[in-house]
């Protein structure tokens, strides 16, 4: 093995420097032959402890090495138990469910009686995204035009339904200016 140090002061040769080589990291002097199983662990600081499960086996150091053969064989569930991937990105709902959900949501809002601009406020999209990411809020135009025509076609139906052959009367209540006018 050939070591290459630097030149000396006294022995530059015409201005010109030798390469210098990091030394080999030492060789493994003889004895026993480490088992292949402490690749598969860490220790540090007297605590042995798993690079698959993150468990510690012992800490009693680099001994009992039976200890850790049993982990491995018997103990180690070879990777961490993960969570399932539903618990951090819930499903998206069914485009059924959303018409659904548009549906009760309009015959809620009608029943009400609110103003139209009141579906398009924050803090309802900022509530009902906590239930799920898609954005299921009707907007003022759905509310104000598909919505209201099925909701008035449905309530329609019903009502000539409850009211076959019977004698009634409708009563309106709608909102008038200062002169009284609609």
């Amino acid at each position: 093995m050939i070591s290459l140090s630097p030149p000396s002061p006294s022995s530059s040769t015409s201005g010109s420097q030798q390469p210098v080589v990091d030394p080999q990291p030492p060789v493994r002097r003889g004895g026993r032959p480490q088992d292949p199983i402490w690749d598969e662990v860490l220790v540090e600081d007297g605590i042995v402890s798993c690079l698959k499960c993150v468990k510690i086996i012992h800490t009693s150091g680099k001994g009992h090495v039976e200890r850790v053969r049993y982990h491995f064989d018997k103990k180690c569930s070879k990777r961490l138990k993960t969570p399932l991937v539903t618990s951090v990105f819930r499903p998206a709902m069914t485009p059924a469910k959303v018409c659904e959900f548009h549906k009760l949501f309009a015959m809620w809002f009608y029943s009400t009686g609110m103003a139209f601009n009141k579906a398009a406020h924050h803090t309802l999209a900022a509530a009902l995204r906590l239930l799920t990411l898609s954005d299921i809020v009707p907007t003022r135009q759905q509310l104000a035009g598909d919505l209201l025509n099925v909701w008035y076609d449905d309530f329609r139906s019903k009502m000539m339904l409850k009211i076959a052959d019977r004698r009634c009367t409708g009563v309106t209540d709608t909102w008038t200016d200062i002169n009284g006018k609609a």
